[in-house]
């Protein structure tokens, strides 16, 4: 009996000894290793100043890393939070190389970078504008991303239009335009040149002009990135036309009349068609049976600067209603010092300055 005991007690420990040598090799053999490299993770693909996030899979925060960019520029290479991520930028278009590091493992991404050539141009070679549209923007559009801040020189040259009377210019050369965010697919940037445009009461035979022309942009920094003037669409020439008016009856449509109980004071709204500057006095006649000019100034209507409109007044007696007849009341001269009020023509007729009251007699 006592031999079984110390046979059992022998194989317990070799069974002992046995497991323990197995733990030892399974720690050996199931220790878990990160590998050879440390992975980046971001687009191995973008424009010349856009900024690009790039992550280390795996960032462990008691661990170092060391970021590193390398190409045909500098670039501009940004870690974030002891080297969780970095943000990277580059110039020049070409192959660039980010590494990082943590003094164990390294990690590499070869990233190609796009140079983006912009231009800035005017979207036409002509505008037309009217003497009381007061402030004009002429757009000016950089055919892509607009990266930094960039100044476009440009000059005003006066045509038939002058400066200083014919219009002002608002807008200093350079003209800024800010810095967009987004990138080069974003589509175009417009912007604005101010011109102030002078509103006169002369009557010019042909539109006005002047000139607009954009001569350089420069930005922050210097490469394929940069913008550029588009010689096929750096000038543009502005036509500055009267802001003409016209003085009609507000309405010039026939009324008719049938009985002699319609006797009574009739008035008609005689208007202008854009206020004036100046007081306008329109003479008109009236012909008929049985009407009588009550107006405050019989023959003579009167505009004053700023007035839309003004009225005749007339009264029917019963005796117009005796026979069937036209009464007319016929505007027939303006006096002004605004020579671009006139009445409206149409085929070389005027129209409008007529009103009808029709007398149908029952």
């Amino acid at each position: 009996m006592k031999n079984i005991y110390s046979l059992l007690t022998i194989a317990a420990l070799c069974s002992m000894a046995l497991l323990s040598s197995c733990d030892t090799d399974g720690e050996e053999n199931f220790t878990w290793r990160p590998g050879d490299n440390l992975r980046i993770t971001g687009s191995n693909e973008i424009y010349t100043l856009q900024e690009e996030s790039y992550y280390v899979e795996g960032f462990t925060v008691d661990e170092t890393y060391q970021w590193n960019l390398s190409g045909p520029s500098e670039g501009q290479l940004e870690v974030i939070r002891e080297g969780e991520f970095a943000n990277v930028s580059a110039d020049v278009p070409g192959t660039y190389t980010l590494t990082v590091s943590n003094g164990t493992y390294d990690g590499s991404l070869t990233i190609e970078v796009t140079g983006v050539e912009q231009f800035a141009g005017f979207e036409t070679d002509s505008l037309y504008t009217m003497e009381n549209v007061d402030t004009l923007r002429i757009p000016v559009t950089i055919s892509g991303r607009n990266p930094t801040e960039s100044e476009i020189a440009f000059t005003v040259t006066s045509g038939t239009a002058v400066d200083g009377t014919d219009f002002e210019v608002l807008t200093a050369s350079p003209l800024v335009v800010d810095e967009i965010t987004t990138d080069a697919e974003a589509g175009a940037v417009t912007t604005f040149i101010e011109i102030l445009i002078t509103n006169n009461i002369m009557l010019n035979e042909d539109a006005l002009y002047f000139d607009v022309t954009l001569d350089e942009v420069t930005s922050i920094g210097e490469g394929e990135y940069g913008i550029g003037i588009n010689e096929e669409s750096n000038t543009t020439r502005v036509f500055i036309e009267d802001d003409l008016k016209f003085i009609a009856f507000e309405n010039a449509q026939t009324d008719t009349l049938t009985n002699a109980s319609e006797a009574g004071v009739y008035t008609f709204d005689v208007a202008i068609t854009d206020v004036s500057t100046e007081e306008t006095t329109i003479n008109y006649s009236i012909a008929g049976v049985g009407v009588v000019d009550v107006s405050a100034t019989p023959g003579i209507v009167v505009l004053t600067a700023g007035q839309e409109s003004a009225e005749i007044a007339v009264r029917l007696d019963a005796i117009a209603f005796q026979d069937n007849q036209e009464i007319v009341i016929t505007l027939e001269q303006i006096q002004t010092l605004d020579q671009e009020i006139s009445f409206m023509e149409e085929d070389g007729d005027t129209t409008d300055n007529v009103k009808i009251i029709l007398i149908d007699v029952e």
